[in-house]
């Protein structure tokens, strides 16, 4: 585990080393790809992108490597080699199913959505644009970049702000959110939210490149903001801050994104007529059915990779068929990151490879379903099979155990069951009650405008 992070570590330190040049500049990647929104030259996206790419693709077999490695232990300590299976038992959901309800509906959409694709392509890539462009265009298409007249950099937070407390979130006044607004060259240009300790010590990052898309990506991640901030601070940390997946805390994100599909808003705040504000609110909605069908793809890739992933290592067969079809763009084959994004996590922050898994607490215990560490920092140790928490981050497997050591839950259900203690059916219970109990709410208001948090008491 621990070589497994350093390995981890190198590599990301390796990545943020790399550059590029590109008319005489040296650009780290992160950089080079923050660029790709911002160039209004058709090919010169296409140049940047491919010197990007190719810089990129130096680092596959590392990623692999690494990847074989993560995927060795997990199946180890898990008990199950099947990585599909691993994950859909996580999930709690078949992964075939999911995937045949997407792909119907991409293809009942397919026809709509192209005519949406290939007028918006022509609006905003121009008329001398080629048939597929590349996917180096990608992130120009995401920020309409063409628009961003109207949606200046400098309005992005004002108006983001504006919105959200005139719903009722004084986010700016919540002590409980650190912005982080700033323009640095190694800063990521994809906006996310880290809820390092929810709800006290939450953090939104953001890195404003100008256009709608950064109007979008605030409200988003000030949706996960506002979730995390919002939830009950009697929790325990693992109901605070781990999920199984992201459904939770993206319902709060796009709810509050879509406001910027509403031709209203648009009028509002840029003082556009009823017609371009509908024309524009129109571009959100091509951007939300490119990755729709974006996604789609991805999963199916990534169910064939992992699919194969025992027999084979892992490799790129039908990435690039896949996402092409999907979009319209040409995607390269190398351009993929050997999956887990949509299938698997990383490493669990509940993997501890050092001590043994903690004894189950008393039914009667207030601190939840992990012992409190003796350090008394917040633990990363397994969850019962069945009691993942319920926000997101860290979606590891909850069956996983701590290295070195035998399987706790044995134990642990024998305790669970002893005369006058909660069964594992009845703390289920307690968890799905817990569900409940972490609505988001406005930071600082009167209580007529707060969405109640409810206490959970179970175990009480």
């Amino acid at each position: 585990m621990t070589e497994l992070a350093e390995r981890d570590d190198a590599l990301e330190n390796a990545i943020l080393a790399a550059r590029v040049t590109f008319r005489g500049e040296e650009l780290p990647l992160r950089s080079a790809q923050a660029r790709l929104a911002l160039l209004t030259g058709y090919a010169d996206r296409d140049s940047l992108g491919e010197l990007h790419a190719d810089a990129s693709a130096t680092f596959n077999e590392a990623r692999l490597e690494l990847l074989r490695a993560a995927e060795e232990l997990e199946a180890e300590l898990s008990g199950e080699p099947d990585p599909v299976a691993r994950s859909e038992e996580e999930k709690a959901i078949s992964l075939r199913e999911l995937e045949a309800a997407l792909v119907g509906a991409a293809e009942q959409t397919q026809t709509s959505f192209a005519a949406l694709r290939e007028r918006w392509f022509d609006r905003l890539l121009g008329p001398d644009r080629a048939e597929h462009p590349t996917s180096h265009h990608s992130s120009f298409l995401r920020r309409l970049t063409p628009l961003d007249s109207t949606y200046t950099k400098d309005r992005s937070v004002e108006i983001c702000l504006d919105t959200l407390e005139r719903l009722g979130f004084r986010m700016a006044d919540d002590p409980n959110i650190r912005l982080d607004l700033d323009d640095r060259p190694q800063k990521s240009p994809r906006a996310c939210v880290i809820a390092s300790d929810p709800p006290q010590v939450v953090h939104l990052i953001t890195r404003a490149q100008g256009g709608l898309h950064d109007y979008q990506a605030f409200l988003h991640e000030a949706g996960h903001a506002l979730h995390y901030a919002g939830c009950n601070p009697a929790l325990a940390y693992t109901f605070r801050r781990l999920a199984r997946d992201h459904a939770l805390t993206e319902i709060y994100s796009y709810i509050l994104e879509a406001i910027t599909r509403e031709p209203a808003w648009h009028a509002e705040y840029f003082g556009l007529s009823d017609e371009q504000a509908a024309e524009n609110a129109e571009g959100t909605v091509f951007l939300e059915a490119l990755l729709y069908h974006r996604y789609v793809a991805k999963l199916r890739f990534e169910l064939g990779f992992w699919s194969r992933f025992a027999e084979d290592g892992g490799t790129p067969d039908g990435y690039a068929e896949l996402l092409s079809a999907a979009t319209g763009m040409r995607y390269r084959a190398d351009g993929f990151r050997h999956g887990r994004r949509l299938l698997l996590g990383r490493l669990p922050a509940r993997l501890d490879p050092l001590d043994a898994a903690p004894l189950a607490p008393r039914a009667r215990d207030r601190r939840g379903l992990v012992a409190e560490p003796r350090d008394r920092r917040a633990p990363a140790r397994p969850l019962l099979r069945g009691h993942a928490a319920l926000e997101r981050g860290g979606g590891g497997s909850a069956r996983l155990h701590a290295a070195r050591h035998r399987a706790a839950r044995p134990r642990a259900e024998r305790r669970l069951v002893t005369p006058g203690q909660s069964s594992p059916r009845e703390l289920s219970s307690c968890v799905a009650a817990s569900t409940r109990s972490t609505a988001v709410r406005p930071a600082s208001h009167s209580a007529s405008s707060r969405i109640p948090v409810s206490r959970s008491t179970c175990g009480s």
